[in-house]
């Protein structure tokens, strides 16, 4: 073999070598970036799943869930001063003005002129996991629950009786609710839509015996 063969080859082995260092430095700088993101944030956000929500943040998916809650945790790089983080607020609000097309009508039994969605501004009873309000730990954590699938069901639940809705509300669709978030000291809200995520599996019981290999 001529030398020219084998200086081709030592460079061309030497390439291979500076790429995958280069490779191997861009997937670490890529880790890093991630594992910071959450310390570039300033003041309150609100950590959902593998998410940060900011203020400007767009709507997140919610899963359905007839008995599972789902956590959210209320974070702050800058610190609660002398508050602490189970001062905050959390509701769960109407995201839908009577400006909007997606206001709409319904009526409640016993009633005989129909309201507008729009007239009803807190619906954090519908939400809360235990009584008409939401807790927040020591940890910043909260819980909220997401088992009605239906608009009627949650307005059921809202006035405790029978409701009749005109037309066909997509919870999937529109996000007709939000959830807000305010700090103790009032300086700070953060206010999240949500829709129902399409991509879930509903609560299923396996029975090991029904299982065949």
């Amino acid at each position: 073999m001529s030398k020219q063969s084998k200086s081709s080859k030592g460079f061309v082995t030497f390439l291979k070598y500076v790429l995958i260092v280069l490779l191997m430095v861009g997937v670490v700088g890529i880790v890093i970036r991630f594992a910071s993101c959450e310390d570039d944030i300033t003041g309150m956000y609100i950590k959902y799943g593998d998410k940060s929500i900011t203020a400007g943040n767009d709507v997140i998916a919610v899963d359905y869930s007839e008995t599972q809650a789902t956590t959210f945790t209320i974070a702050n790089n800058d610190g609660w001063g002398n508050y602490s983080v189970t001062e905050c607020t959390v509701t769960v609000i109407n995201n839908v003005s009577s400006s909007s097309v997606h206001d709409f009508e319904y009526i409640v039994d016993g009633a005989n002129l129909p309201n507008n969605f729009s007239d009803i501004t807190d619906f954090t009873s519908v939400f809360a996991t235990d009584g008409n309000s939401v807790t927040v730990n020591s940890d910043g954590i909260f819980e909220l629950t997401f088992k009605y699938e239906t608009m009627s069901e949650i307005l059921q639940t809202y006035y405790g009786k029978a409701v009749t809705v005109d037309g066909t509300i997509d919870l999937y669709g529109y996000p007709y609710f939000a959830i807000q978030i305010i700090s103790p000291d009032e300086a700070m809200t953060i206010t999240i839509p949500f829709v129902y995520s399409t991509n879930f599996v509903t609560d299923i019981t396996i029975t090991p015996d029904a299982i065949a290999f």
